[in-house]
């Protein structure tokens, strides 16, 4: 485990290693750029997770060895889990997903972990079927604060096939990664299966365009946006993130951007140092204070 250049987190924490692409998000994946070199400079744990071309094969590893890490960090840090990963691939066995939580528990409660996966499907199936297993931890139960869960979204299309599944996840923290932002989303109207509607920014939902809303729905806390870097980077257009800080404003979210990426708000291509993270003037690097369970 290495500090990491992340700018929202401190550490990061890969129990597993390895992934298959899923949408257009994924297209420039940077962690598949990282593996490649990697497992060019010999490194056992990322052979044979690449085709020839360099892109993930679908394959997962799972790393025993490394499922005690947090043990080693006396002092408290956000811990983003498998950035080089998804924690809810479907190829990563349930029990092994189960140590990792086990790991948490037993002890190293005293960071924060950052959950983030574009399965969350699975990521709601496998709590359900598991809620049971945290009753042992007795008054560290599920969900815990240090646990915080989300979703990578990168436009309005995965925002409604994915966020609705977070919603029926239990979390104290609950997560929208926009990154890369390859079109504009808008978090205050998530419609799922032509019939609900969510303002999960609010926790309001409402079934149809003549329904009262209702609230005390569960609602996301966060919201991470940044642009696309390196080869092959696709520009981000400066109103999809002003709309999305600018919901987040308006709801109390915390809202942080990460970066313009390659291309500058004016759509010039800079490089991601020139480009840099300021939007309208100033750093957005705000964090959600732990919300309670709904």
């Amino acid at each position: 485990m290495t500090k990491s250049k992340i700018e929202w987190t401190d550490e990061v924490w890969n129990p597993t290693v390895g992934c298959r692409r899923v949408s257009e998000g994924c297209r420039n994946c940077y962690a598949e750029r990282m593996a490649k070199r990697l497992a060019a400079m010999g490194r056992e744990e990322y052979q044979g997770l690449l085709t020839e071309g360099g892109r993930w094969n679908g394959m997962v590893r799972t790393l025993e060895d490394r499922l005690n890490a947090p043990s080693k960090w006396k002092k408290p840090r956000r811990v983003f889990v498998d950035s080089m990963s998804d924690l809810f691939h479907e190829d990563v066995p349930d029990d092994f997903i189960w140590r990792v939580f086990e790991t948490i528990f037993r002890g190293n409660r005293r960071h924060t972990y950052i959950i983030l996966t574009k399965r969350p499907e699975r990521m709601q199936d496998w709590f359900q079927k598991n809620q049971s297993r945290f009753w042992h931890y007795k008054t560290n139960l599920y969900p815990n604060p240090c646990i915080w869960l989300g979703v990578s979204v990168e436009n309005q299309r995965t925002a409604e096939e994915r966020i609705p599944y977070l919603l029926r996840t239990q979390a104290p923290v609950r997560i929208v990664s926009c990154e890369p932002l390859l079109g504009p989303v808008d978090l205050t109207n998530i419609q799922y299966r032509d019939e609900w509607h969510w303002d999960a920014l609010r926790g309001y939902q409402w079934k149809d365009a003549h329904a009262d809303w209702q609230a005390g729905t569960a609602k996301i806390n966060w919201v991470i946006a940044g642009g696309e870097s390196g080869p092959g980077a696709r520009p981000m257009h400066s109103d999809w993130v002003r709309s999305l800080r600018d919901q987040c404003v308006d709801a109390g979210v915390s809202f942080f951007f990460k970066q313009w990426g390659e291309y500058n708000e004016h759509g010039k291509r800079v490089g991601k140092q020139a480009a840099g993270r300021i939007l309208d003037g100033r750093i957005w690097d705000e964090y959600p204070q732990v919300a309670g369970m709904n």
